[in-house]
């Protein structure tokens, strides 16, 4: 018997007899023999040998999140889930290792980096909200076991423009066993067409055109899904302004329908309950400035304007994330 294992004794009497105790194993994974002897009454004996495998935990990800210590274990739906998130910081895209020493069945959640926004042109002028960068659910996935690491990487934010004659930055790529979340497109400037991207930019103002969506929605993969929206249009000042950008849940309205971005996403990967991703930016007008973009929630930026003869502030988008759960 391995050393970690618990048996009964010659002689022991039940209905059933189990063995236990917590594997051990050198390495990321070793084939531990063993043997049971089947006796009866008259000493007659059968013993048959057996072989266990134990085999690491997939490893990577960040220590902790959120207040919480990863990897993490939770429990929904009568079934325990161990989780592993990755995240990047600001517009510093980040890259690391996911392990997996045997085939893995899971479900994974990756959003890109969102949209950022830019300086509004002076008296009353505005720029669209930014994109939400693309998201892509995949579930009951199977990862193959393999001698080399994953490579897992979360996109950084768009870095916010400068001057009103600059755009904000689309956000960076996220992407994981071989599937891509596009960055959110970056807000335009005044009289400049919203940029495309995982999620498009809402439209300047005067009555320029919404970024369409880039992001792959993945529709010949079984139980994997893309998502990604249109930003909204701009329309020329007072009667709009410029549009929201898209989001993963819905497009961006336009100028002249309110302006709002286009809506997050649930999802429950985390934590096991539903939480919001890749919201689109909100395009505005009149004196604003803008909140920054809550990192992996609200993604894309909002737009900027002012009607008090200056140039509006701007804010990078927020960066992406990647998270993966598993059964235990």
């Amino acid at each position: 018997m391995p050393t970690w294992m618990t048996h009964f004794t010659d002689g022991a009497t039940g209905t059933s007899q189990n063995l236990t105790g917590t594997p051990t194993n050198t390495g990321t994974s070793e084939v531990q023999n063993f043997n049971i002897i089947i006796r009866d009454s008259e000493n007659q004996s059968h013993n048959r040998d057996f072989s266990l495998t134990v085999v690491d935990f997939p490893a990577g990800g960040e220590s902790s999140f959120s207040g919480v210590s990863y990897p993490n274990t939770y429990t929904s739906g009568g079934v325990t889930y161990r989780v592993h998130v990755f995240t990047a910081s600001g517009t510093t895209s980040s890259t690391s290792n996911f392990e997996v020493n045997a085939d893995l069945v899971c479900d994974f959640l990756i959003v890109g980096g969102g949209g950022a926004s830019t300086h509004a042109e002076g008296y009353s002028g505005s720029c669209g909200g930014a994109g939400a960068g693309g998201m892509v659910v995949g579930t009951s996935q199977t990862i193959l076991a393999s001698s080399s690491p994953y490579s897992i990487t979360v996109g950084g934010g768009g870095a916010k423009g400068t001057s009103v004659s600059s755009m904000g930055g689309n956000g960076s790529n996220s992407s994981a066993f071989g599937y891509t979340a596009i960055g959110g497109g970056g807000s335009p400037d005044y009289g400049s067409d919203g940029a495309s991207g995982g999620s498009g930019a809402g439209g300047s103002e005067p009555s320029r055109s919404a970024g369409s969506s880039t992001q792959d929605t993945y529709s010949g993969v079984t139980n994997v899904t893309g998502y990604g929206n249109a930003g909204g249009a701009g329309h020329s000042y007072p009667s709009g302004g410029s549009g929201g950008g898209g989001g993963a849940n819905g497009a961006g309205q336009g100028a002249t329908s309110g302006r709002a971005g286009g809506a997050g996403k649930t999802n429950a990967f985390r934590t096991g309950s539903d939480e919001t991703y890749a919201k689109g930016g909100d395009g505005k007008d009149g004196d604003f400035s803008p909140s920054a973009p809550t990192a992996h929630t609200g993604n894309g930026s909002d737009g900027v304007s002012t009607n008090s003869g200056d140039n509006g502030g701007s804010q990078d988008g927020a960066s992406g994330i990647v998270i993966i759960r598993y059964a235990i």
